[in-house]
Formats: structure tokens, sequence, C-alpha cells
């Protein structure tokens, strides 16, 4: 019969063509870690995983709101001062509680020290609330020594300062700004724009969700300070500030140890971006970030044995310009440098020695650095520079791989938060429990989910607390980065009438982050909601998968006969030798994720005879594949086993039967396709009836697998989804980069045969592909929306080799 390819194949197959499928190069691994950390080296690379909070053993703590600064008579006009309704708020503050602070500009004359544990403060949202601060610190304190001419405020402090051995504290979900005024220059006397720190012993704190605006130093850790985790974190500058060529001092100074730095943005360029100084700022890691072009900077020469990973270095013209001490100006010891990439190759980090001044750079690890340079393993000074292009590094991030090898957690997703609570979590909304519930009082609380990877939504699904008493009213709104957000909804309210979920629409929105602004309900100030879920976008919530062989056959002196080109797929239970007929079909499931919430086969009839309403129309399940269309007779039909689905005969219309349950087997156990027997267990003569074939004019009316996906919960479990993907977990040979990738990847195993299978984040196929004799080969993805995707390569013997790669 005809083959029909889907219009995706062929969009994927014309990607393909455009460029060279072969690529000679491979995935890179170092010697000092192999793949998996097989062939580490712990004399070189150190165990970075006790970095940040609590070791990395906690996740960050989401505390309960204790106050509201409003309640303390703070004001976010801007102008008004509200330093003593702060002070009084953090005074008032209950244990293991947060200090909310709502939408506005709250305008602070003075600084706020922090001396007590297990509180946070907590904004509305990074750019939602946002902290003034229009003194310096050598304003309020001045500190500046005229013998010396320098300030120590240029080098250390912060205006929001937590000290006095205080732990378990932090703060989250604001901006921290300052007036919009040029730095001063690097003469060691600025204003002292320090927005946050850790100092006097505090230790196990966080800074997460942050921006930071036009700041001197941003963030600072003391050296007796430690095990600081900073997520998720910006500094920006205003428009006189950025259009200066340096915006500050020191993006970030870290003097403490074993503290965790990651998934920063730095958007201007500091005289030092990110400093570590001292002999107690070990063990530090700063990954997965990026700046204009960042400096890592040695100050003080004195610090060992820190981790830069996954750093995308902007421009690369200084990736080691270090400070401090008038000699040497540029210092590495004991450090390791993993995947740096910039816009130009860049040296390693013995680039300021000369022949006069050797030794500067010692027994430093540098692996996938952006450079020109030849590989030196070790160089005469103990260095491992190992020169790997990298983007064909892998791991990519050796921080994220260390967790990975010693079995430890990693506490860097989503969170769902909001903007406070009364006692009523926000995580309860998506515990698949109608009896808990999220709660915060007054107009324009909201709460965040996070989607673990950007998808395409449609509708959002809201049970409220008492939902069948009031009616509340609501936005819904939308974001890629948790930044920038789109109105989805606006002004609508819940039909009062059920406590369970019910279903809002609106046009279709890529997102990753989904915020739920409350209005209330009539009569009342109170928010509550007792589930969410957001289900898959309605342009995409079903797959049909045709098939790519039907016939039917026919016993007695037609035995040998083959009908796989006749539009119509006979099936009748005639007694009579040589009438009987019976048909089958075989599907390709590589389009269909294992985690559907319905299956069924569905077929339209094309005539019936009289007596069709007495037909039982049985459906069987076919264990082996290896018929063809064109080749299947009566006489060498394969055997059927175990039954399926039965149902009724009709006269016209469309029939189904219920698949679901064999698809389920059939894909767990990794099979690539289904074959089906269709027969009527009724002998009559004039029962009989005829199906359209898959060579039916038109499309709607052959036969089709009808595969849904139902809803799926806010924070989707795509390893449990997918773990169907994932069956070679001990054998995995695959190697995929970029990874990240944007425009194309690709993809590699150590031996050819048989096909590449590409899936999205829900278990979707993007693309199947033969690979025969190929052990790489090379596809166009500019099409593709970011997010997670699932890459399998099956060997010979079928068996499924799998990685997991990113788009951005």
């Amino acid at each position: 019969m005809k083959q029909i390819f889907h219009l995706t194949t062929v969009l994927i197959v014309a990607l393909f063509c455009e460029k060279n499928n072969v690529y000679a190069q491979r995935d890179t691994y170092s010697t000092l870690w192999g793949r998996k950390g097989e062939t580490r080296d712990t004399a070189r690379i150190r165990n970075f995983t006790e970095a940040g909070y609590r070791k990395g053993l906690s996740p960050i703590p989401d505390y309960v709101q204790s106050v509201n600064v409003i309640d303390y008579g703070a004001v976010g006009d801007g102008t008004t001062d509200n330093i003593v309704a702060f002070r009084n708020a953090i005074k008032a503050c209950g244990n293991e509680g947060a200090v909310y602070i709502p939408a506005g500009t709250f305008l602070l004359s003075d600084s706020l020290i922090i001396k007590k544990s297990n509180i946070c403060l907590r904004g509305a949202g990074q750019g939602t609330t946002k902290l003034l601060f229009p003194k310096g610190l050598e304003e309020l304190y001045p500190l500046y020594n005229t013998t010396t001419n320098q300030s120590s405020w240029s080098w250390s402090g912060a205006l929001i300062s937590f000290q006095q051995g205080c732990s378990n504290v932090g703060i989250e979900n604001l901006t921290v700004t300052f007036p919009d005024n040029a730095w001063a220059g690097h003469n060691f006397h600025e204003r002292g724009y320090n927005a946050i720190g850790f100092s006097k012993n505090a230790y196990d704190g966080w800074v997460r969700n942050v921006i930071i605006t036009g700041s001197d130093l941003g963030l600072f850790i003391a050296t007796d300070s430690h095990h600081i985790t900073l997520q998720n974190w910006t500094l920006d500058q205003g428009p006189i500030r950025g259009g200066a060529t340096k915006q500050g001092h020191h993006g970030v100074n870290i003097y403490g140890g074993y503290n965790l730095l990651q998934g920063f943005t730095i958007k201007g360029k500091f005289q030092h971006d990110l400093s570590i100084e001292g002999k107690n700022s070990k063990y530090n890691v700063f990954h997965n970030g990026k700046g204009k072009d960042l400096c890592i900077d040695h100050h003080n020469h004195d610090q060992r044995n820190n981790l830069f990973t996954n750093l995308d270095m902007g421009v690369g013209s200084r990736p080691y310009e270090s400070g401090g001490k008038a000699k040497p100006t540029g210092i590495s010891l004991q450090t390791t440098y993993w995947n740096l990439y910039a816009q130009r190759d860049m040296q390693y980090c013995d680039q300021y020695e000369t022949s006069s001044d050797p030794d500067k750079s010692r027994n430093n690890v540098a692996v996938g650095v952006r450079t020109i340079r030849p590989s030196e393993t070790p160089d005469a000074r103990g260095n491992w520079f190992e020169t790997i292009t990298p983007a064909r590094l892998y791991p990519a991030d050796l921080y994220t791989a260390q967790l990975e090898y010693y079995n430890l957690p990693m506490f860097g997703e989503c969170p769902v938060y909001a903007t406070s609570n009364d006692g009523n979590l926000p995580a309860n909304v998506t515990d698949n429990n109608l009896n808990t519930r999220w709660a915060a009082k007054g107009d324009n609380e909201y709460l965040v989910l996070c989607l673990n990877e950007a998808r395409a939504i449609n509708s959002i699904k809201v049970a409220f607390y008492e939902g069948n008493l009031h009616q509340y009213k609501f936005d819904v709104l939308t974001s890629l980065d948790g930044l920038t957000w789109e109105t989805a909804l606006s002004g609508k309210i819940s039909n009062g009438t059920t406590a369970n979920l019910e279903s809002f629409m609106f046009p279709v929105k890529q997102a990753k982050y989904v915020k739920i602004i409350g209005h209330t309900y009539a009569g009342s100030d109170q928010n509550s909601i007792t589930e969410i879920e957001v289900p898959l976008s309605s342009s995409s919530p079903t797959t049909t998968v045709a098939p790519i062989a039907d016939t039917y056959i026919r016993d007695g002196s037609y035995a040998n006969n083959n009908y796989g080109t006749e539009e119509s797929l006979i099936v009748k239970g005639d007694p009579s030798s040589g009438y009987k007929r019976e048909t089958y079909l075989k599907f390709n499931l590589n389009d269909i994720a294992a985690n559907f919430s319905s299956a069924k086969l569905r077929m339209k009839i094309k005539y019936a005879n009289t007596n069709v309403s007495s037909a039982r129309w049985q459906l069987v399940f076919v264990p082996t594949n290896l018929w063809t269309e064109t080749g299947l007779i009566w006489s060498n039909r394969p055997a059927s086993t175990s039954l399926i689905s039965t149902v009724s005969g009709v006269s016209s219309g469309f029939v189904e039967w219920d698949v679901k349950d064999i698809l389920q087997r059939l894909l767990n156990a990794g099979n690539q396709e289904v074959s089906l027997r269709l027969a009527n267990t009724v002998a009559d003569s004039k029962g009989d009836a005829g199906f359209h074939s898959r060579e039916a004019s038109n499309v709607d009316d052959r036969p089709m697998l009808i595969v849904n996906y139902g809803t799926t919960g806010a924070r989707v479990d795509v390893s449990k989804a997918l773990s169907w993907i994932e069956e070679s977990e001990v054998a995995k040979t695959i190697l995929a980069y970029p990874n990240p990738f944007e425009s194309e990847l690709t993809i590699e195993a150590d031996e050819s045969d048989t096909e590449i299978r590409v899936y999205n984040n829900v278990g979707q196929s993007m693309v199947r592909m033969p690979v025969l004799n190929q052990k790489s080969v090379r596809i166009a993805t500019g099409v593709w929306p970011s997010g997670m995707y699932y890459v399998s390569w099956l060997n010979e013997t079928g068996v499924r080799a799998s990685k997991r790669v990113i788009r951005k």
C-alpha cells in the first residue's frame, strides 16, 4: 500500500538533509574525571559538594510569614522612610518566620542589621518589591582614612547584613537598588553602595531570586562566614552607571569558605566581578553563571581549592585579571576551572607570568577552557591544562557531576512560592490533596508555580477552598524566566458551585512559570487555593498515529491471495470455506509517550451487510511484527494471542476499541511497533462489514490510534513519566553536544545501528531516524522550543542508551 509520512517527519528529514549528517568529533572526557567519575583523580580534583546552605544536604527552607512590614507602618511609595518600621518588623518576627515585604518601593535611610537566627526577608518578587537605599555606607558610617586614602567599605560590608553568629537566615524575591550615579572609580573611596552581606560568623544562609541594581559591591561574605547559598541573582545597573566602562568595584567579594554561587548574571563590568580573598576563601563553587566580560579575581593570592564551572565568560578579555597585592598582578593557586566558554579564545590561568617573574600559578586544573593553547598535563609548575573545546566537554558542570557521583541531593529546583501565607503553605497546591491549601490575606497576594521546563499551555485548573460557597476573583500570568510576565487571564471569577478543580482557558502561552494573583472573594479579604494543575496545551493534548501496514486476508481457495492494496479492510465470520475474512493492522509506537491517559483504535465503516448488528468485532494482540502489508496471506498469517477488546457491530460511522492497556505494556517494555488482528466471532454470511483502509482518499476515514494525554500536575515528574526511555541506565554510551544546544545538536554513540530518537519533556517524539553504519549525526533544532529533551540511541539488539539535553 502507499506509504504516508507525517508532515512533522518530512520537515525533520528536510532539516537533516540541509547539513552534513556526519560529524567527526565527539564529546570528550577529561582524564581527571571520565564520563561518570570513573577515572577521577582525587589529588587534583577536590570534592566540592559541601558548598552552600547546610553543606548542600538540606533545601533552603520556606518559612511561614510571621510579620508584614505594612503592619509596622511601612509605606512602599518610594519616598517615606521605612527604616524604623523594618527594624521593628524584624525584631517582632517569630522563630522560623518570614518578614514579608509586599509590592512597592520601600526607602530605607539606614542599614538593616539582622542578628537573630531562623528568619528571612521575603519580597513579593524581583522587580515587584524594591528596597531603595539613597545613602551608602561611607556617608552613614565614614571609614575613609586620609593617611591611606582608603575606605574599607570599598571591599567589605553591606547595608543588609546578617551578623553575630546567626544561622538559617536569608533574603529572597526582591530587588535592592541604589541611586543611579556613576561609579566613583577605583580610588577606594566609593559611596559604599554595598547591598547584601554575611559577616561576624553568620552561616547557613541564603540569597535567592534577587536583583541588585547600581551597587559598588553586590554581595559580600566575610572571613568567618560560611555555607551560604547565593542562587538566581542578577547584578544590574541604571542607565548612568550602565553607560560607564565599569559599573562597580566588586560584583561579589568572598572571604569565607564553602559557599555556593549559582544561576547568576552580571550584566555589566566590575573592577573585579568574582572575587575571592584570603586563606579562608576555599571550597567555594561558582557555577551556571554568565557575565558581560567576567573577571575571576584571586585578590590577595592566598586562596586555594575553589571551583569555577560552566561559566559563560562573555567577551573573555580578562578571565583571571587579579588585583589586591601590588605584585604579582595576576595569580591562581590550586584552583579548578572547568568549562569556561567565551566569545574569543582565552589564555590559561598563568597568562600574567613572564620569564622574569614566573611561578605565579601553581597546581591549578583547567579543563574545557576556550583557548588555542595546547594541553600540558601537567606543566613544570604542576598545573593541569587539558585543552578540550567547551561544547564537547562532558560533564559540562563538574559540581553537578560530583553531586551525582556521590549520590547527593540537588537542591536547585524551582520552588512553589507565594508572596505570603497564613500558615497554609504554597506547596500544598501541588500535593494532589484537596484537604490542604495555600491561603493568604489581602488583595494582590500571589502564588507562583514552576513547571520544571518551558512548555506550551493554554489553560489552568484551580480548586478553591470552599469554592462551592464563594466566587474567587483572580488573574493568571505566565513567564519564561520568572521576571517578565504576560497576562493570560485578567479578572477571572470562579463559578462558586464546586470545591473541585475548575478549568480556565486562555490563548496558548510558552511558559515555565505560572503566577496566580488573588483578588479575594466578595465580603472577605482571603485568598485560598487547595489545588492547581496545569494541563498540556490543547494544541497537542492528543497524538494520532496512522498504521504503517494494513490488509485483510481470506481463507479457502483465496488463502494465497494478498489484498494489501485494497481500500477496504473486510471482516466476515462466514463459516463457509473461502468466505471468511480477517483484518491485520500494524502501528509504529515511536510517536506515543508512555504517560498517556487513554488510547483507542478508531476505524470508520465503509459498508455493512444486513446482519451487521449481530456481529462481535474482536480485537486481538499479535505478538510478532514480521509480516508485511503486501506479503500477508491467510496461509502465512501470524498467530494472535491475548484478547484486547470486543465491540458490537454497527452499520455506519466510527468504531473504537480500547487499547490503553496493551499499548502501555508494550511501551513500558520498549516495543517499537504493535500488530493487531480484527475478526468477527459470530458465524453469519450476512454479518460482514468493510472498514476504510489507510489507502482511503480522505485522511479522516483512515484507521487511527487516538492517544490522549490528559493533564499533568504543576510540577511534572519528567524522570518518572519517561522512565521507559531510560532503560539502559548502566550501559549509557550515547553522547550529545553542545549541551545546552541551540540551532543544532550532534549525537554520537560507540556503535552504529539502528536508529536515533529524540523526545521532548512530555515524551512526545521529535525525531526518529535510521543511523545504519553511522556513529554520528547532526540534527537541525532551530524550530524547537526551549526545554529538556531526551535522546535515545538503539543498537542492533534494541537496547537503548539515553541522555538528557537542554535547548536554550
